[in-house]
């Protein structure tokens, strides 16, 4: 097991943007999908902020681990030495993602479950761990298209989606903000496009 990062906090509320910081920047780094970039930001982020609702202790330290696995997996985990604060037990419910519905409680559980089926919580020698598996990373570089015909985006994703992770836009907006979070590496454009160019892109 390969530690690819690992830092202690002092636990609050600062720490929860940073820490989601990290781990789009260190999972974009090694070409983790972008959804699941967002499932684990989107799931620290619900089980930390439980936990600093819930937590009373002056001495709040949080070890945050990241952990590469073999067969393309990678281990994420909090550990701390703060009383149990078991979010699976405190919050369960029958709660479904799919129903639509808004619910008091339980909904936070059903999240991370329904995006990391395999979160666990566990207790032992005076320290819990909250951890998550993700697994079958994608290697494949990540590249931009930018195309105003619908029809080739579609052509040229099928040409290329088994060598790449492509991202299909239909503008130079859309494939600015695309430029800025994805970290892709390749950017493919058209030239011509129904407002101008894509050389402003290109400039910028």
């Amino acid at each position: 097991m390969d530690c690819l990062y690992q830092k202690s906090f002092q636990l609050d509320w600062p720490i929860v943007s940073e820490i989601r910081h990290i781990l789009k920047h260190v999972l974009t780094a090694i070409s983790v999908k972008n959804q699941d970039i967002d499932a684990a930001g989107l799931v620290a982020t619900e089980y930390l902020t439980n936990l600093l609702r819930h937590s009373e202790e002056s001495d709040k330290k949080l070890q945050f681990s990241m952990y590469k696995l073999p067969k393309n997996k990678l281990l994420i985990e909090f550990t701390d030495a703060m009383p149990s604060y078991n979010l699976f037990e405190n919050h369960s419910s029958d709660w479904h993602l799919e129903s639509g519905e808004l619910v008091e409680g339980g909904m936070g559980v059903a999240l991370i479950k329904h995006y990391f089926p395999n979160a666990k919580y566990t207790s032992e020698k005076h320290k819990n761990t909250f951890s998550f598996h993700l697994s079958n990373i994608d290697k494949r570089p990540t590249l931009i298209y930018i195309d105003d015909d619908k029809s080739q985006l579609a052509l040229l994703n099928a040409y290329l989606c088994n060598h790449f992770q492509v991202i299909c836009c239909e503008d130079i907006e859309s494939g600015w903000q695309e430029l800025l979070t994805s970290g892709a590496t390749i950017l493919l454009l058209d030239h011509k496009l129904k407002n101008g160019t894509s050389e402003p892109l290109l400039k910028n």
